[in-house]
């Protein structure tokens, strides 16, 4: 068993730590993904035990370098974050965490209308589906962990070539979520039991995505970017490219959800919108396709029945 995945979380008594303060969540979303990932980064050089929960609900003590155990609190506006700290680096862990929580986690403080992913513009163009892994062409082998360590690293290669550039605050809350012990350890953990490694990921997928599924409506759109990130795991076991080829023509993109992967290879001039049957316009692939003037409409069910090539054209604010 991998121990960087087997070690449990921080919790414990209720007598938190040496060093203990507590903050107000400002930000109109709730400490989400992106804010999460920046409270682990900035907890990363201490020597130091952190855990936190949400005082204002009572929560349950949550790992403080945990992406997963920090977005998990539901901490959502005006609630307050409780912190414990132990160790030799308590003190000054508090004080970069308290300068983080100060900047609003490096977040934009706008309200959740200004990031709606839906532009409302009309979508028109032909058809290119999105197709999912084929996993029947998976063939499990004698060290299945080896094969998981090595798409984890393939996945971390890839998030970090895209580090830099407009959306550089989503990208690194993917690398945090990558490497957050608690999401990866059922896959881990069920590998060592004998499943396979796409069996191991699906089971971290869908333990982690219920975790968010159970929040509030933008922290529950965060549960995208735990399938979206076991999509390229399963892309990284099977040996493909990570993210589409995309068509050089005009296009609509239809999927069931649009992953940050995905959204990263958008190209506006040619692509006419995005329509998915699942997913949310609070997504941060839907997200991204706002920046990027790109329309999107999210839960189409009748998206499912769109085929290749077929010509869509749908009015503005219009649905199938």
């Amino acid at each position: 068993m991998n121990q960087q995945w087997a070690r449990g979380d921080a919790g414990g008594d209720d007598t938190p730590g040496d060093v203990t303060f507590a903050a107000v969540i400002d930000l109109p979303h709730g400490l989400h993904a992106r804010p999460a990932a920046a409270f682990t980064t900035a907890l990363g050089p201490f020597d130091v035990v952190g855990r936190a929960r949400n005082a204002s609900t009572h929560s349950p003590w949550a790992d403080a370098r945990s992406v997963t155990g920090l977005a998990g609190l539901g901490l959502g506006p005006g609630d307050e974050i409780e912190v414990a700290l132990s160790g030799p680096d308590a003190d000054a862990a508090r004080a970069a965490l308290e300068a983080l929580i100060a900047d609003h986690f490096g977040e934009a403080v706008t309200p959740p209308d200004a990031e709606a992913g839906d532009s409302g513009l009309p979508i028109v163009g032909p058809v290119h589906r999105l197709v999912p892994p084929d996993l029947s062409r998976y063939v499990p082998g004698e060290d299945e962990e080896s094969r998981l360590s090595a798409a984890v690293d393939v996945v971390g290669a890839f998030w970090t070539a895209h580090a830099r550039g407009p959306f550089d605050a989503i990208v690194r809350a993917q690398q945090a979520l990558l490497l957050d012990r608690h999401f990866l350890a059922p896959a881990y953990n069920a590998v060592a039991a004998g499943a396979s490694a796409p069996a191991g990921v699906a089971l971290a997928v869908g333990q982690n995505a219920l975790r968010f599924e159970r929040l509030p409506a933008y922290l529950r759109a965060r549960a995208e970017d735990v399938r979206g990130l076991g999509r390229l795991l399963v892309l990284a076991l099977l040996e493909e490219p990570l993210r589409p080829a995309l068509p050089t023509t005009p296009y609509v993109l239809v999927g069931a959800e649009l992953d940050i992967a995905t959204a990263l290879g958008l190209d506006a001039d040619l692509c006419g919108g995005v329509i998915t049957w699942m997913g949310s316009n609070q997504g941060h692939g839907a997200l991204m396709c706002g920046e990027l003037g790109i329309p999107i409409r999210t839960r189409q069910i009748a998206a499912r029945d769109l085929a290749e090539g077929e010509l869509v054209e749908l009015a503005a604010d219009a649905t199938l």
